[in-house]
């Protein structure tokens, strides 16, 4: 350790600009009722990967984009037509709902989502939600389910599906 070195006013002055920066990596609202989606934190992640990664869901932001989650996807697109066609509201009614509720999913969210534009957080949850409402209207027997479905039909899918939705 040097013990010789002068704090220079230019260090004191860098050191000041980030004591008023705002956290980049954890929201303003993580200490807030409104802030219930955590990311696992990584000491946890190292004991057991496996057992926080989804293996073939992504539902929300935190692992959006995943190559090896892309089969699902496809399907999500799927199930908001037939949504749309059971409802009869249009994709615009789900996306402006979504979009005026932008504050409000973002603040949902310990860490930031910041990445994700309002158009492309907002097409994430109608995707997502949909999703989870027509599968689980299809697992509870709401709703009849083709037999060329791939999701039930595949019967390894479903555990798989539950497995990613217990993380």
């Amino acid at each position: 350790m040097n013990q010789n070195h002068i704090i220079t006013i230019d260090e004191i002055e860098t050191m000041k600009t980030r004591m008023k920066e705002s956290p980049k990596l954890l929201q303003k609202s993580a200490g807030k009722i409104s802030c219930c989606i955590f990311r696992v934190p990584q000491s946890l992640v190292e004991i057991n990967k496996e057992a926080y990664e989804p293996r073939i869901v992504s539902i929300g932001p935190y692992h959006h984009g995943n190559k090896d989650l892309e089969m699902i996807q496809e399907h999500k697109w799927r199930f908001l037509q037939k949504m749309i066609t059971r409802t009869g509201k249009t994709l615009d009614f789900f996306m402006n709902i979504m979009v005026s509720l932008d504050n409000e999913i973002r603040e949902s969210y310990s860490k930031s989502i910041d990445r994700f534009t309002t158009y492309d957080l907002a097409k994430m949850m109608v995707l997502d939600g949909v999703f989870l409402i027509e599968l689980f209207r299809k697992v509870g027997k709401l709703v009849h389910t083709q037999a060329d479905d791939p999701i039930f039909k595949m019967g390894w899918i479903s555990p798989f599906l539950m497995r990613d939705f217990e993380d």
